[in-house]
Parts: structure tokens; C-alpha cells; sequence
């Protein structure tokens, strides 16, 4: 005879009738006891990068099998992204200025279906979802324990062991810059535009507006946010006196009361004589700049291998037997933090992991 065999794509009990009215044949419907797995079934994932500058790359398609048990399979995408640190220009070290971190950031889609039979055939792709992917970043069910707003992924994480924020100690000369990563569509009745909130030892704030900004939703930023680069020197003081004691930076809403946190600095005197600032990687897709106002030393560490001289009949033995190869040297600097509150500390232990620069702001 022949036998039909009908099989579900998710674990459960199935249950078959079935009635026929023709003469000579006769249908037994079977329950089978175990769970039928077709023959070469697996899925497959297909991965597309949506560029920045218009189009899209395919960058690869993924194949497994599926879990006969949970009629499940899971794909770990993270390495087929080739993000990197975005470094901001050199132009911003001394000046306000803003730019697309194109390296650190994708946004990019997925097609899935499943294939079976020998060979294995694919059937019909489904379009996924639109998602995107930060350079360090966490993922995307992690970030509510960061960003203040769902609009909003500010990438560094200047917040305390209780996710509360905490001023990040900075110097007047100190360039840094604030990254972050537009979440969800703002809305485009509004003009944007950078605000710092600067606070003064009379007490009293003033509203220091800057450049308008035009984010765009899926995007990572970086923008300029140390105290010369904002030009917070030349402000005017509220009263004959004060002076700037720490100021806060927003994206703001014109017409709006809505604004968007980025970050909150607390200028400190810098009267020593080894001030260092060192670039960051952090961790959590931007760069820092860290201020090391300890003492510092600069030393010289060389490596070099050798090997015997080969000797012809014309060897001169005052030369010598042996010569350097491989001879390398480098520079090497020897810095410390200096004291800082706990909270600074242990966002520092960072500092051992990601990679490094030093930021010269002189030349």
C-alpha cells in the first residue's frame, strides 16, 4: 500500500482523521509514538548588511541543524560584523565638532527558512527583523539597564554598581567626547540641537546651546564634550567671580521640554605637572578620554634576536660570530591614575582591556 507521513515543526500530539467514499480503499489513520525528523532538515540564515551610505552586502549564510527536541536553533552573529573603534578627528581635540561613528555600528537584516531532502533544498526565506549591532556593545535586551531613555543608548557607562549616574571628573584643558546611539525614530516635528546645562559655585545654571544635530534613527554619534572644546572658558559669569563647578550634557528637543541625557562632567583643577589624557576604548561602543594625573615616567625596552654568521672561506673573524635579527625598540610610558572616587576606579578597570591612545592636544 501507501502511506502518507505528516509531520508538525513544533513538538506536540497531532491527531488525524480520515473518512473516504471511494470503493477498494480503505485509510488507517497511525499516531506515531515518536517524533519523525525529515530527512536533511536544518535551517538557514541568511545575513545582510544595510550600509550606511545606501545599498546592502551580503555577508554570509548560516546553516544548522535543528533541535528535534525544542524545534529550535540558534546562530551567534557576533563575529560577522567587522566593527572596530571610531575615532573622532583630530580637528575636534580643540574644537565643537559631531560625525557618524560608521565603524563602530551596523544595521542589517536576516532572511530564515529551512532546507531538507538529499540534497538539501532551501524553501521560501522570511524577511526578520531590522536590527542593528554596536561595536563592545551589550546586547539589546541589556540595554535597559543603561540608557535613561529607550530612545537614547548612550555608549559608556558612567553610572554607579546601582545604575545611578555619576559625574565623570574632568580637567578644562581635558578633550573627550560623548558617543551615542539613536534607539527609535525621534520625532521630526522638532529641530535638535546640543545643550550643556553649566552649573557655577554662585549657584546658579546657564543654558550653553550649541550645534543643531539631525539624528537619524539606527545611528551611533560622537561629539565633542570636553570644557575647551565647548568653548565653556569663554561663557560670561553670572555674578562677578563665580566659576564653572560642573556641566551636563543633552540632546534637546527645540520647542520641547523632551531632552536626552548624554553625559555629566565636574571640572577639577589640574595644577600638576603630568597631566596625561589617554583615549579609551570602553568597552560599551564609544571612547573616553581618561585623565591620568599621576606622576609618569618614560622608558625604552628593545627586543632582538641573534644568529650565528655564516663563515666562507674568506671569513673575517674580527667581525664576529654573531648578528641581531628581528631588532625592535619601543617608546614606553609608565602612567598613573592618580586618586580618584571609587566609582571612577572601577570604571577604569577598563583601562586594562580595551585599546589605547594617547590624545596630544598640543601639536
Amino acid at each position: 500500500g501507501t502511506s502518507i507521513t505528516l509531520a508538525l515543526k513544533e513538538p506536540g500530539v497531532i491527531t488525524v482523521s480520515a473518512s473516504e467514499t471511494m470503493a477498494n480503499v480503505t485509510v488507517v489513520a497511525t499516531n506515531s509514538l515518536t517524533l519523525v525528523h525529515p530527512v536533511g532538515l536544518s535551517a538557514v540564515l541568511k545575513l545582510y548588511r544595510q550600509n550606511y551610505s545606501g545599498g546592502e552586502t551580503a555577508l554570509v549564510t548560516l546553516n544548522a541543524p535543528f533541535d528535534i527536541n525544542t524545534a529550535s536553533v540558534a546562530f551567534d552573529l557576533h563575529r560577522c560584523f567587522a566593527l572596530e573603534p571610531h575615532l573622532p578627528t583630530t580637528v575636534s581635540i580643540l574644537t565643537l565638532a559631531t560625525g557618524v561613528a560608521t565603524k563602530a555600528f551596523n544595521r542589517y537584516y536576516y532572511r530564515y527558512g529551512e532546507r531538507k531532502g538529499v540534497p538539501a533544498v532551501a524553501g521560501k526565506m522570511t524577511k526578520g527583523t531590522e536590527s542593528s549591532v554596536i561595536y563592545g556593545g551589550k546586547a539589546g535586551v541589556n540595554f535597559a539597564l543603561y540608557p535613561p531613555s529607550a530612545t537614547i543608548f548612550n555608549c559608556h557607562n558612567y553610572r554607579k554598581s546601582d545604575y545611578f549616574v555619576w559625574t565623570k571628573p574632568v580637567t578644562k584643558d581635558q578633550p573627550d567626547w560623548l558617543y551615542f546611539f539613536v534607539r527609535q525614530t525621534l520625532s521630526p516635528a522638532y529641530l535638535y540641537y546640543y545643550r550643556v546645562v553649566v552649573l557655577w559655585t554662585d549657584a546658579t545654571s546657564t543654558n550653553h546651546d550649541l550645534a543643531p544635530i539631525v539624528p537619524e534613527n539606527r545611528t551611533m554619534y560622537w561629539i565633542s564634550a570636553g570644557y575647551t572644546q565647548l568653548g565653556l572658558g569663554a561663557l560670561t559669569p553670572p555674578s562677578v567671580g563665580a566659576e564653572i563647578v560642573s556641566y551636563t550634557c543633552y540632546l534637546k528637543e527645540s520647542g520641547s521640554a523632551t531632552q536626552y541625557h548624554l553625559g555629566s562632567f565636574v571640572v577639577e583643577c589640574d595644577c600638576n605637572d603630568w597631566n596625561t589624557w589617554l583615549l579609551m576604548d570602553n568597552g560599551v561602543g564609544g571612547l573616553e578620554t581618561v585623565w591620568c594625573q599621576g606622576k609618569k615616567k618614560t622608558t625604552y625596552t628593545s627586543e632582538r634576536q641573534t644568529a650565528r654568521r655564516v663563515k666562507w672561506t674568506d671569513f673575517d673573524k674580527s667581525i664576529g660570530d654573531i648578528i641581531p635579527i628581528e631588532s625592535e625598540g619601543q617608546e614606553v610610558l609608565e602612567m598613573n591614575t592618580g586618586w580618584h572616587d571609587s566609582e571612577y576606579i572601577q570604571h577604569l578597570k577598563q583601562l586594562l582591556l580595551g585599546e589605547l591612545w594617547i590624545v596630544d592636544n598640543v601639536n
